[in-house]
């Protein structure tokens, strides 16, 4: 379930400010274009962060709205964290289980708490990327490469 609008209002006034820079360890925020509006839509989400890309999971997505302004081939994203803010080109991994379960390890080792939240098995360092990646069905795997 979504938090209420103001929680995320709250959070991204400190994710924006200097007093956010510790937060910037495990929140960004993320703007998406609307496919249909052509408007701008921000909101606070937890990172990864693997080589130079940022791996981000929507979990329990049917109650997320901005990953499905993403589709597979990608769209322009905005990343902020405090006072920096990166382009970059976000798609999500659904198509691919072997990326999605890579990025989804990523993810796990970083946020460990997540894992039973998101239904990945216990055994999930046991498991090979394409397997770890049918895993978690209820979210949504974006991966954020900065342009």
């Amino acid at each position: 379930m979504a938090p209420p609008r103001f929680i995320n209002t709250v959070v991204l006034s400190l994710l924006r400010s200097r007093l956010g820079k510790g937060m910037c360890r495990r929140l960004l925020a993320l703007t998406v274009t609307g496919k249909k509006t052509g408007k701008p839509f921000t909101c606070p989400v937890m990172y990864a962060k693997h080589e130079r890309d940022f791996v981000i999971v929507a979990a329990d997505a049917k109650s997320k709205r901005w990953w499905k302004n993403l589709d597979p081939d990608g769209a322009e994203v905005t990343l902020t964290r405090g006072t920096t803010v990166t382009r970059a080109f976000a798609r999500t991994l659904e198509r691919d289980p072997r990326a999605r379960g890579k990025a989804l390890r990523v993810y796990i080792t970083t946020h460990a708490s997540a894992a039973k939240p998101l239904g990945i098995p216990s055994n999930w360092p046991t498991l090979d990327d394409e397997n770890l990646g049918k895993t978690a069905e209820s979210a949504v795997v974006v991966r954020a490469t900065p342009a």
